[in-house]
């Protein structure tokens, strides 16, 4: 988000679940392979097994939603999904983004500039940014949720072309346009993320 010229940024990496939100991880750079792989250790995992299921089970409702950056779609990262047994959500390319999480990037980037509040420094915004992903998001995770269905039946109605949730005109892959049709389900345990940037611009 730009606010003047000038300036410096800060990148992230958040997920959100039905149950709530992981912890909000400031990312040094952008995420390689490498940092994907070890924030998904370090940040995603543990937050995983907070929540009220046991991945170690067959029935295990978890499904991690990630799209096809290349630090996601290295072999290194999704080996490492292989081995814990964590089940991925397929992502054709050029899918619609259907992610309720985009909303909730925008919910929060709002808040950290709510009527016009600006910053000089970053180490001055960083701490409006981890206070608005504790206290003002959460409020917001389950009403995006319920609006799934919605979503799916408006991609559909669209033939895969732009709806109102979100601001792409790639067309769905006539597969998986074939496949939605059939349902409009959408899983509460399904967990999605999606690293963002706020950008701290400067006089």
């Amino acid at each position: 988000m730009r606010r003047h010229s000038g300036g410096g940024s800060a990148m992230f990496w958040g997920a959100m679940s039905w149950h709530g939100l992981s912890t909000l991880h400031r990312a040094q750079s952008s995420l390689n392979a490498e940092r994907c792989r070890q924030v998904m250790l370090n940040v995603m995992m543990p937050w995983a097994l907070e929540l009220p299921w046991r991945l170690d089970q067959p029935d295990c409702p978890f499904i991690f939603q990630q799209d096809n950056a290349p630090g996601h779609a290295a072999l290194s990262t999704r080996e490492l999904f292989d081995t814990v047994g964590i089940a991925l959500l397929d992502w054709p390319a050029r899918s619609p983004d259907l992610n309720p999480v985009e909303n909730l990037w925008a919910i929060v980037s709002r808040r950290v500039h709510w009527q016009g509040r600006q910053f000089m420094r970053l180490d001055d915004m960083l701490p409006v940014i981890y206070d608005c992903w504790r206290t003002e998001a959460p409020k917001y995770v389950e009403v995006l949720f319920e609006s799934m269905p919605r979503r799916l039946q408006a991609c559909i109605d669209a033939g895969g072309r732009q709806t109102k949730y979100y601001p792409y005109r790639f067309p769905v892959p006539r597969i998986r346009f074939e496949q939605s049709k059939s349902t409009t389900s959408w899983s509460r345990s399904r967990l999605i993320h999606k690293e963002f940037h706020i950008i701290l611009w400067d006089n």
